[in-house]
């Protein structure tokens, strides 16, 4: 008897083992009764849960900073009200020639005082201009660019339209009338569009 139940024990464990291997989700077994031992597998259906990974985001072009263009302080001169620029010029000049403190700080002192957003409003329009010209010069090199481009393409149709020309012109005499009419146009097309180049 206990053999018996050693075997049955044996066969228990060999069948969970292979339910579990297998992928059964649920082994029941109950207990012997009777020296009867029922054993239930019952399989369950396996849910695979797969998380969802957001794409990487792609950050958004960075534009170019702005171009910075140096400047000599008297250009500001222009861009500044006649006393302004009147006052601005003196102080620049007695610092370059080294006035006396005491006629160095009147000007300054009134400078600041008449016009007190002179050298930024002044920064501000003179960047305007510079930077006027400067997208004058890149649309220009661009504009330049453009036609170079456009200018070899046409070539090289131009070379590619003449080569057929060249290769019909050898057989026009044993063309019909109507290839004859087709190939005076296409020498007509080339003669207009091709004259220049």
């Amino acid at each position: 008897m206990r053999d018996w139940a050693g075997h049955a024990r044996l066969a228990l464990s060999s069948i969970i083992c292979c339910s579990a291997a297998l992928g059964y989700a649920q082994t029941t077994v109950n207990n012997t009764v009777n020296n009867n031992t029922t054993i239930i597998v019952q399989k369950q259906q396996t849910v695979i849960v797969r998380s969802a990974v957001p794409a990487p985001r792609t950050p958004p072009p960075r534009e170019p900073p702005p171009p910075n263009f140096p400047f000599q302080p008297r250009e500001l001169l222009p861009y500044m009200s006649p006393r302004c620029a009147q006052l601005y010029e003196a102080e620049l000049t007695g610092f370059t020639r080294r006035t006396g403190t005491s006629a160095a700080v009147g000007v300054r002192n009134e400078f600041q005082s008449n016009c007190p957003d002179a050298v930024s409003e002044a920064r501000k329009s003179l960047y305007q201009d510079k930077l006027g010209k400067y997208n004058a010069a890149q649309d220009q090199k661009i504009a330049a660019r453009n036609s170079a481009q456009q200018d070899k393409m046409t070539r090289e149709q131009c070379s590619e339209l003449l080569r057929i020309l060249a290769n019909k012109r050898k057989r026009i005499d044993s063309m019909s009338d109507g290839e004859k009419a087709d190939h005076a146009r296409s020498e007509e097309n080339y003669a207009a569009r091709c004259k220049s180049v």
